[in-house]
């Protein structure tokens, strides 16, 4: 539909500094002004955000003047347009182009927009303006995030949506640069208090965390990617130089755990079932141990915790109250075996959720012989115990391997490379034992870098499931990362999905906005938090 009016100068100033200009009334105006016309604009326009798009357009303007007496003004307009700053300045509208055809990057924050036209007459500054509306969204809502090193030993993010659409380098595309150091974790968390930075006021949204081994981290708030929160504002104190953050981990009872080598400290997160608004910051630590990278959320022992301390060389459990102490079987024996390991490292933290039984594989090994153990574990209400503590038999890829990954729920399988094949490590008989398995599709030349399980599994929770076994490759500078269906534990037939970026995959977590936290409070192991 289109309405042609007879305006002046005078009131098109007037609107352009009014909020009422901008509302969601799609209809285009088209307005002559004397004998100019501008015609050619749709009612709406939609686009995607930081993928490289632009949003062109051509009006035809007819005009009584030699095209060198127009001038031109594409103005941008949102919901705070012509409303008052804090200094009492008025906000005015953003110039997105001075000439006739528009050729607009697509790079601000998803929302919907007013898009004008105005086109002026040098002779005697009469102006004709039209409108349309311009909605912009981003891919990053929903979708996979994929952590990778950068060629320069740095950390960013690529995204690929479900329909197979990737954004790359995030960081550097939304901040100017990679986050510093390479990659140590990265984290999904859903509906975290935060500041909005926007208007200073508390509000939730779904997070990314992303962690570097030079003790960097951004949490990124999944709408726009814009950073929340940083070394300078995650703490209400200012952070310890020294301070390594591991990453966040939410349990049952509402909270967000921040780890890092100071301890455990907690947040009550907008997604638990005993919410309230908070700034999202995080005071003392609750618990005074140390962290590492490796950790999980175990939802069917009341939301406890399993990870590994660094700083004491420890495997640790936490209850739903933050409350950590070594872990041990459930007589409370076996501390000799998990608690002051001096000469061990972690290799490795994952869980397994089948038939509503949680289980934590933890692999460790021993500098000095270079032997490996795996430690599993057994969950119940009354709490996280150890189950098994097993030798890996020297022959055996577990036992050699540096890549691995637990399977989350269809098979007892950690699955492990040594670069060129893959392999399952079958964990739940007396006698371990190990099997080849044949993902088909991969390249010649390309060399395993990465395995990964990620699921979708809500029971509460919307969204369509799935189940993929994750392969990444390198080649060169160059990741090529492969999402396989499983039949149990092994791939099945081709890759249902197929992405190519620059970089080192180091970890892939999958977002969906219809998570619902009571799949939390009923111990639904929803999606995968660790690799």
């Amino acid at each position: 539909m289109k309405a042609t009016y007879k305006i002046i100068t005078s009131l098109v100033l007037a609107l352009l500094c009014l909020t009422s200009c901008f509302n969601d009334d799609s209809s285009l105006a088209v307005n002559e002004i004397g004998d100019i016309t501008i015609s050619g604009l749709e009612e709406n326009y939609t686009g995607i955000a930081f993928v490289g798009d632009h949003l062109k357009i051509s009006p035809v303007v007819e005009a009584g003047y030699d095209e060198s007496a127009l001038s031109y003004q594409w103005l941008l307009l949102d919901s705070k347009t012509g409303s008052l700053k804090e200094d009492g300045d008025t906000i005015k509208p953003v110039l997105a182009g001075t000439s006739r055809d528009l050729d607009l990057p697509l790079d601000m924050a998803p929302g919907k927009y007013q898009l004008r036209l105005v086109v002026t007459a040098a002779d005697n500054g009469y102006k004709a303006y039209a409108s349309t509306i311009l909605t912009v969204r981003t891919n990053f809502s929903q979708g996979f995030y994929v952590m990778k090193e950068t060629a320069d030993g740095n950390t960013d993010i690529d995204v690929v949506t479900p329909e197979g659409v990737k954004s790359e380098n995030l960081l550097t595309e939304i901040d100017g640069k990679a986050l510093a150091g390479k990659p140590l974790n990265l984290d999904i968390n859903y509906n975290a208090w935060y500041i909005n930075p926007d208007d200073d006021k508390m509000a939730s949204a779904n997070t990314v965390t992303v962690i570097t081994d030079k003790g960097q981290l951004a949490v990124k708030r999944t709408s726009d990617l814009k950073t929340v929160f940083d070394r300078s504002n995650l703490l209400y104190g200012k952070m310890d130089e020294g301070e390594q953050p591991y990453g966040f981990v939410n349990t049952f009872m509402g909270y967000i755990c921040y780890l890092s080598s100071d301890g455990i400290r907690t947040c009550n997160s907008a997604g638990g079932i005993s919410s309230t608004e908070s700034s999202g910051q995080y005071g003392m630590p609750v618990s005074r141990c140390g962290g590492s990278r490796f950790m999980t959320h175990d939802l069917t022992s009341y939301g406890g915790l399993l990870f590994w301390d660094g700083n004491a060389h420890t495997i640790m459990q936490a209850d739903y109250s933050v409350n950590a102490r070594p872990l041990t079987y459930s007589d409370n024996s076996g501390s000799d075996v998990t608690t002051g390991l001096t000469t061990y490292d972690c290799l490795h933290l994952g869980y397994n959720y089948m038939s509503g039984a949680g289980t934590g594989t933890v692999i460790l090994e021993n500098r000095t012989d270079g032997k490996r153990y795996l430690y599993t574990t057994t969950s119940s209400y009354s709490g996280l115990f150890l189950n098994r503590r097993t030798e890996i038999p020297a022959g055996m890829h577990l036992a050699e391997d540096n890549v691995f990954c637990t399977n989350g729920r269809t098979a007892k399988y950690i699955y492990s490379s040594d670069g060129t094949s893959l392999y399952a490590f079958i964990y739940s008989n007396d006698e371990p034992g190990e099997t080849q398995l044949q993902p088909r599709g991969i390249g010649s030349g390309e060399t395993i870098t990465y395995i990964g399980n990620v699921f979708w599994a809500g029971s509460l929770s919307g969204g369509d499931k799935f189940n993929y076994l994750l392969i990444g490759t390198q080649k060169g500078d160059s990741y090529t990362l492969y999402m396989y269906n499983m039949t149990g534990g092994a791939p099945e037939g081709d890759p249902v999905m197929t992405t190519k970026g620059t970089g080192k995959v180091k970890a892939v977590r999958f977002l969906n906005s219809t998570f619902n936290p009571s799949d939390w409070q009923f111990g639904y192991h929803v999606y995968n938090i660790n690799d």
